[in-house]
Parts: C-alpha cells; sequence; structure tokens
C-alpha cells in the first residue's frame, strides 16, 4: 500500500505542470513524500546505529538535553541546579527535549530516536530553504537534497564508528546537544543572507540578527560556520556591486553574536573551559587524523574530500571574478557562502587549538551537510530528464534499504527498552545508588529512568560536575530521598585511591567487563 502510494505521488509530481498555480500543490505534496523518504532513513540509521554501538543513545553528554528537560518540566526553577557543557545549546536543543519528554508516553530511551527523525527533517527543509533562495527551479529543493541524505547514508553500511569517518559523522550529525542546533539554524540564516543578497530588507537583517543572538548565545560555532563567511559575502558583493559597505547589515549580525556571547559569559562565572593545545599541534594532529582516515580506505569520507577541494577551486574563481567587479548569479553567491562556511569550519578549531582528538570532527559537522547540499545545488543544473531519473532512482533505492532493514531495526529498537548488562548486575544485586564515572553515572540513571542513581564522580572518588544537576550528590534523582551509596563502579577510577577514600569492598562482582565494588548496606 505504502509502495503504490509512494509511486502514485511520484507520478503526479513528475507530470504536474510547472505553473505558479500548481507550485503550492507540489510543494504540499512534496513534504509527505519528504517525510516517507526520512522514514527510512531513521530506520536505516536506527539499525545502523544500534549495530555499530548502543551506547550511542546512551551516552552522557548526548542524553543531558532530555534529562535537563525532566527536571525543568518538573520546577523550572531546576534550570540553576545544573551543571552544564561549555556550549549551552538552550536552542533549539532544549525546546525539542522538552516538546519530547512532554509529548511522549513511556521510557526516555526511545527519545533520542525520534529527536534524530526530527533533526534529519530539519536539515532537510533547512536545506531547501536555502536552495530556494539561489535557484529558480521548479522541482523541489527539499525533496532533492533529502534524496542526496538517502543515497550518502544509504551507502555507509560499515559497522565500525571509528574508522568509517562516515558512518561517524552521520551518526553524531543525528544526535542533539553536539551542535547540530547550531548547524540546521546556520542553514536557514544562509537563506536569509542569500534572500538580502538579491533583496536587501531591514526586516531579513533583523531575522539574521535574531537568528545570530539566540544562537550564538546557544553554541558560539555560529559565530563561525554563519556569521564569518557571512560577512566575507557581503563585502565582496558589495565592492563588485560598486555599492558602499554592507555595514549596517554586517554590524548587525556580527554585533548580535557578539553581544550574546557576551551575556552568555557574564551569566556562567564557572564556565568549563575548552582543552586547548598550540594550533601548530593541532594542524598536526588534524593531518594525522585525516591521513588515518584515508587510510582506512573510507570511500564516502574521500569523496566529501574530493568535494571539498572543487568547491575551494570554483570560490577562488569566484572570488576573483567579484574582485575583477563581475557580476555573479545568486547561485554562484550560494556556492561562495558554502566554501566560506566550510573554510571557517575547518580552519577555526586549528587556529584556536581546540582539535586534539579525532573525536572532534564535532567542530566540523556541518561540512558534510554543506558538501551534500552543494550536491544537490549542482544535480539541479542538469536537465529535467536527468533529475527526474536521478530521483527516481535514489527514492527507489532508500526506500528499498529502510524496508529491508525494517525488520532488524525494529529488532534493535526493541532491545533499547531492556535493562543493558551493568543495570541488570545492579538489579540483581537489589543495589540502586552508588558511585560512578562521568561516562557511567548519567547512563545508568538515563537508561534506568532514574532507578538506579549513580553519584558522578572522578578517578580519585571527587564529586564531577559538568553535566551534572549538583542536587543529585545528596538526593536521588527520582524521589528526593537523601543518597545512602552502596557500591562503586570501578570503570576508569583509580583503584588504589578509591580504596583509601571508602574502603575495602566487602564484595567485588563482574559484570559485562567492568568491576563493581559492593559496600555493606547502610
Amino acid at each position: 500500500m505504502i509502495k503504490a502510494l509512494f509511486y502514485i505521488n511520484l507520478e503526479q509530481i513528475f507530470a504536474m505542470n510547472r505553473s505558479a498555480a500548481n507550485d503550492n500543490f507540489v510543494w504540499t505534496l512534496s513534504i509527505w513524500l519528504l517525510s516517507t523518504v526520512l522514514m527510512a532513513i531513521a530506520l536505516l540509521s536506527t539499525y545502523m546505529a544500534t549495530e555499530a554501538n548502543s551506547a550511542l543513545f546512551g551516552h552522557s553528554d548526548l542524553i543531558q538535553p532530555y534529562m535537563l528537560a525532566r527536571d525543568i518540566l518538573a520546577n523550572p526553577a531546576a534550570i540553576l541546579d545544573w551543571y552544564h557543557s561549555p556550549a549551552l545549546y538552550v536552542f533549539p536543543d532544549w525546546l525539542l527535549a522538552m516538546i519530547l519528554v512532554a509529548w511522549v508516553p513511556g521510557s526516555d530511551r526511545v527519545l533520542p530516536l525520534l529527536y534524530s527523525v526530527i533533526l534529519l527533517l530539519a536539515y532537510s527543509i533547512a536545506g531547501s530553504w536555502l536552495l530556494r533562495q539561489s535557484l529558480n527551479t521548479s522541482l523541489l529543493r527539499g525533496t532533492w537534497l533529502l534524496v542526496t541524505i538517502s543515497v550518502v547514508s544509504a551507502c555507509v553500511t560499515h559497522h565500525d564508528l571509528t574508522t568509517p569517518m562516515t558512518t561517524w559523522l552521520f551518526l553524531t550529525g543525528s544526535t542533539a546537544y553536539i551542535h547540530t542546533g547550531a548547524l540546521v539554524l546556520t542553514l536557514v540564516a544562509g537563506g536569509l543572507l542569500m534572500r538580502c543578497l538579491q533583496r536587501p530588507s531591514a526586516t531579513g537583517t533583523a531575522i539574521m540578527a535574531l537568528i545570530g543572538a539566540i544562537t550564538t548565545f546557544s553554541d558560539a560555532l555560529f559565530m563561525v560556520w554563519f556569521v564569518a563567511p557571512a560577512c566575507v559575502v557581503l563585502l565582496l558583493h558589495a565592492w563588485a556591486q560598486r555599492s558602499g559597505p554592507p555595514l549596517i547589515t554586517i554590524a548587525w549580525i556580527s554585533g548580535a553574536g557578539l553581544i550574546a556571547m557576551l551575556v552568555e559569559h557574564l551569566l556562567r562565572s564557572t564556565k568549563p573551559e575548552l582543552h586547548r593545545i598550540e594550533p601548530s599541534k593541532s594542524l598536526q594532529v588534524f593531518i594525522s587524523d585525516l591521513q588515518a582516515v584515508v587510510s582506512a580506505g573510507d570511500v564516502g569520507f574521500m569523496l566529501m574530500l574530493v568535494a571539498i577541494m572543487v568547491i575551494a577551486l570554483r570560490a577562488a574563481i569566484m572570488i576573483l571574478r567579484l574582485l575583477r567587479r563581475q557580476t555573479l548569479t545568486p547561485a554562484a553567491y550560494l556556492e561562495l557562502f558554502l566554501a566560506g562556511s566550510i573554510s571557517a569550519a575547518l580552519l577555526a578549531p586549528l587556529a584556536l587549538g581546540v582539535y586534539w582528538d579525532l573525536t572532534l570532527w564535532r567542530y566540523l559537522l556541518v561540512i558534510p551537510v554543506l558538501v551534500i547540499i552543494w550536491v544537490v545545488h549542482c544535480v539541479l543544473k542538469l536537465s529535467p530528464q536527468w533529475q527526474y531519473g536521478l530521483t527516481t532512482g535514489a527514492i527507489i533505492t532508500t526506500l528499498g534499504l529502510g524496508t529491508v532493514s525494517i525488520s532488524s531495526a525494529w529488532e534493535h529498537i526493541q532491545s533499547l527498552q531492556q535493562p543493558i548488562a551493568l543495570e541488570q548486575c545492579l538489579r540483581e544485586q537489589g543495589r540502586d545508588t552508588g558511585f560512578g564515572d562521568y561516562w557511567n553515572a548519567k547512563r545508568l540513571l538515563f537508561l534506568s529512568d532514574r532507578r538506579l542513581h549513580i553519584i558522578q564522580i572522578n578517578a580519585v572518588g571527587q564529586p564531577f560536575h559538568m553535566n551534572y544537576n549538583r542536587r543529585w550528590f545528596a538526593e536521588r534523582a527520582d524521589t528526593g530521598a537523601p543518597v545512602q551509596p552502596d557500591f562503586v563502579i570501578l570503570d576508569r577510577l583509580d583503584a588504589g585511591v578509591i580504596a583509601r577514600r571508602f574502603g575495602s569492598p566487602k564484595q567485588v562482582i563482574h559484570c559485562d567487563g567492568s568491576a563493581i565494588w559492593l559496600y555493606p548496606r547502610r
């Protein structure tokens, strides 16, 4: 039935007259098609994620918004009880998390999966908006973007999160609280920038400034991904058009971001600092990691590198044309913005010395999405026959792979509802309150729906604050009763220091590779 509806709607889209009268109907119909394909992607990505690393959906960093949202909904003042990460991720992460927590019944374990679907839909719609401002085509931008994402995700078949970088980028880009909110709003603001270049307006500038303030307060990477390249594009455009420098627009969008950064800094006197190294060492680590990923034979990643080089070359040519005061098309300005954002995303972490590990590619999450948008931009320049053929093939392929993966995906979704081995061991021992490091504390709290209360400590047994509720050091998260810890999960803790601090354990059990020290119950 679903396949029949899919083919009917596809035929309607392709057979539809391109007149303005039909445009709204086509757009509405495409949203249905887009949602259908997104569900296939969600199933496929769920299967990949759970096969690769089921702990992804219990990752202590990435489950933060759901735990925070539940506390805020119960008591808005609880926001003051939380220690936060270096970036606050207020918008849209907190908002979406609160909506999911409030509206989705049952266990919070499924919320990261639902968030992933929303995020993929947001990428597609925001990317569609960006393309729509620059390309005069009758085909639907959102559908094209989605189809390309579908092809990329469908081609990722590896199940290792460390070597195939394409898989890691795709899965990480499908989660909350890791710069994905800033990514979505970079696409939205990029669309506004393209519109302002063609039809300058005070309203458009004000909206960009508002988005800049809200997003930068939440995540300063927005200044790198959007504000910096936008200012460069505006200056080049003004030079080519022989108009005065667009100082007002630049002042609005950059000033709003800088003010937001200042306010965030003043409100957070104890903000955790990012680990930094020398920029030269950061560059060395980056080159070494890049070589390792390429040597691993990650085809998707290597194709992305080739696309980046092509984008950079085309952007250099466009800059030369603008410096000679030649006119560029709106589509060319789109490419220039994409190149600027990619360049800023690559250079900023290295210049600031904050890149020192492969996982810090999270600062570069915008790059694969922008490359995908650039590919869609190129496809939309092909003849209608090529566009129809590529669209049909991509959608059929993705839906086919999604259909094949449904059974396995459903099995893994159900497995997420079962207690993990560590939780099961503690339940069998009748223990529900103890100590653990950052990577165990929040994960067990979240996956047990707060029935297990793990007090977060560092390697030497002292309270570890980041991304944790200060009340939970003394009170249980579920009932508010005083904590009475009687076990320690020894992962990543110094056993000698822990023994001196808490005493020798009454019993030691081993579960799923973890040593658990049990103490007499109080």
